[in-house]
């Protein structure tokens, strides 16, 4: 059997008997997703200023936001 096969058969079953599993890989697609938004941020500020940033920033809202908030903190 093709493994990307496998994977596409498996997955679903795998999520719907493995709760944790879903929540791990809800984890990981988030922090890819926040650190790519760092990285675009990052440019952004050295590209508007920081005031223009700061701007930006309080357009952001929820929980989401301040988990991106505070890694843009610690890589600053």
């Amino acid at each position: 059997m093709d493994i990307k096969y496998s994977a596409v058969v498996n997955l679903p079953e795998l999520l719907r008997s493995d709760r944790e599993i879903v929540n791990k890989l809800l984890k990981f697609v988030i922090m890819i997703s926040l650190e790519f938004a760092v990285l675009l941020l990052m440019s952004m500020k050295q590209v508007m200023g920081d005031e223009a940033f700061k701007d930006v920033l309080k357009m952001f809202r929820g929980a989401e936001a301040k988990e991106l908030i505070k890694l843009i903190r610690f890589l600053l």
